[in-house]
């Protein structure tokens, strides 16, 4: 054998390691292809099912839940001129949604390298490129594959200008549209510019939340240069082909292959700690969604943040419950943003009701039980930490239903803030009485049970799985999944019932003391 000359070695050999793989994977395949087929086949159907639900669900809303005269349960709320048209405000969640897709690729790593990958592969001298471009272009197909069939109901029901053909092009456009975010989301990565467009994104979402309920939205609306900025905005691309314009899908196609040549010659920019840590994040949440694991999803999608400087004063504590609610209010005192995100979902209700022809009653009330469960389960963060760690409360001389307690007072005081926020814009705009002010905030005692009943559920069972037709389901998952989201939908009940019906009576009053008193009781003593 020749030996090696000086340096050779060094050199990039030409070996791609990814070709390799894939011989070696059909040479000793995994999974024959029948079981491949039959894969397909269940994520087929289990895709046209779940679009046939969607498009009933909004057919429903267009059909029973939409403002009609002379109904009590959907009456609009607000009334006057000020009030937003129903195609600025499909833009306007266009553009949420949007800001939210990109906020998940970011979140999970558009270019990432598995472990295994890392291990193997990144340390050899061969091009990095050929490593990650494979993996990069399957999530650019799951992600345009995603796009254009949740924009399915979408297109359906938005009266396509050409029937069939312009719900086709439509979804065709809004593969192309998550296609582009997944390549931005690339970009961004790639360019190590992740807190910056972090920090645009949520002022984005915030911007659209606080002027959403106000008479500013419908007077910015009906000017010619927010139609235009609207109207250019790549999110709101689709709605143009579905209305007959061709132009948007030809500024796709130059957006998708211009970002797609970009992130090529820029693949082998990231180091492979950072790509492994883009693999693990995405690796855990597909884990999780398949599982249906809300926790590990949760800590993916929404992990903590970054601790900032604030200690409690030293001084002697005078009890643990003291300990307990200093701790937490550190907790929340070091991440302001959570705070922000809580009291900013009070604005949605207000925001349903500011639509022309949408903001029924019956919607105003669903977009509250939403909101009231986003800022629940914001809201019990700091809890969520202790309950995974209950040796730190076992050390304490304290009872577990008095920890509870004591972890739901933070939670308390900022949900009512939340209901403040809440009530008093829907009391600001005419669509409520300050009676439901003051059932809200009753409601925001009942909605710390809650709280602190999810952050403390039971883990499911995953040693006895149970088959479901999808995959298999642990044992107890559902009433898992379920804790926390029970207790918030009854603590609210009776205050969107007084809001359904325009009345508020006697027993509703009782029955709101009734719903927040067990469930904060109920919430502070069993998970």
């Amino acid at each position: 054998m020749r030996p090696a000359a000086v340096g050779e070695l060094d050199r990039p050999s030409g070996f791609d390691p990814l070709a390799f793989t894939r011989a070696a994977v059909r040479r000793h395949p995994a999974r024959t292809t029948a079981e491949s087929l039959g894969d397909a086949y269940q994520i087929l159907l289990a895709a046209a099912v779940a679009l046939a639900y969607a498009g009933a669900v909004l057919n429903g809303l267009l059909e029973g839940l939409l403002v009609e005269s002379g109904a009590t349960l959907t009456r609009q709320l607000s009334s006057g001129d000020t009030q937003l048209t129903g195609a600025v405000a499909v833009r306007l969640a266009l553009l949420c949604a949007a800001a939210a897709a990109l906020e998940l690729f970011l979140r999970v790593g558009p270019v990432y390298a598995t472990p295994a990958q890392a291990h193997w592969w990144l340390g050899l001298p061969v091009d990095r490129r050929k490593v990650l471009a494979w993996p990069a272009a399957a999530g650019l197909a799951r992600a345009s594959a995603a796009a254009g069939l949740v924009f399915v109901p979408v297109a359906a029901l938005a009266d396509p200008e050409h029937g069939l053909a312009s719900v086709v092009l439509g979804c065709l456009a809004a593969a192309g549209l998550g296609a582009a975010l997944f390549l931005a989301g690339a970009l961004i990565q790639l360019s190590r510019l992740q807190r910056p467009a972090h920090w645009l994104l949520s002022a984005l979402v915030t911007a659209v939340l606080l002027v959403a309920p106000t008479p500013l939205a419908a007077h910015a609306a009906r000017s010619d240069w927010m139609d235009s900025v609207l109207l250019l905005s790549p999110s709101s691309w689709p709605l143009l082909v579905l209305h007959g314009a061709a132009w948007p899908l030809a500024a796709l196609a130059v957006l998708v292959l211009a970002g797609a040549v970009a992130i090529v010659m820029l693949l082998d920019r990231l180091p492979a700690h950072e790509l492994v840590a883009s693999g693990q994040a995405a690796g855990q949440a597909s884990a999780a969604f398949y599982f249906g694991d809300v926790g590990g999803l949760r800590s993916v999608l929404a992990p903590d943040a970054k601790a900032k400087s604030w200690f409690a004063p030293s001084r002697k504590p005078a009890s643990a419950f003291r300990i307990l609610v200093e701790a937490d209010a550190l907790v929340f005192l070091r991440a302001p943003a959570r705070i922000g995100w809580i009291l900013l979902c009070g604005l949605l209700p207000a925001a349903v009701a500011n639509i022309a022809g949408a903001g029924s009653a019956v919607l105003v009330g669903v977009a509250l039980l939403v909101s009231s469960g986003i800022a629940a389960a914001g809201a019990s963060s700091a809890a969520r930490s202790w309950a995974a760690r209950p040796a730190l409360e076992a050390g304490l001389p304290i009872s577990k239903a008095g920890a509870r307690l004591a972890h739901a007072m933070l939670p308390a005081v900022l949900l009512v803030a939340w209901a403040a926020i809440a009530f008093g814009s829907l009391l600001a705009m005419g669509a409520t009485g300050p009676q439901s002010l003051a059932l809200g905030t009753v409601a925001a005692i009942g909605l710390a049970g809650a709280a602190m009943r999810g952050a403390y559920r039971a883990g499911p069972a995953w040693t006895d799985p149970a088959a479901v037709p999808w995959n298999y389901l642990a044992a107890r998952a559902i009433t898992s999944y379920l804790a926390g989201s029970d207790f918030t939908f009854l603590a609210m009940l009776p205050v969107v019932a007084a809001i359904l019906t325009g009345e508020l009576s006697w027993w509703l009053v009782l029955l709101q003391l009734a719903c927040s008193g067990f469930c904060l009781w109920r919430g502070t003593r069993t998970g």
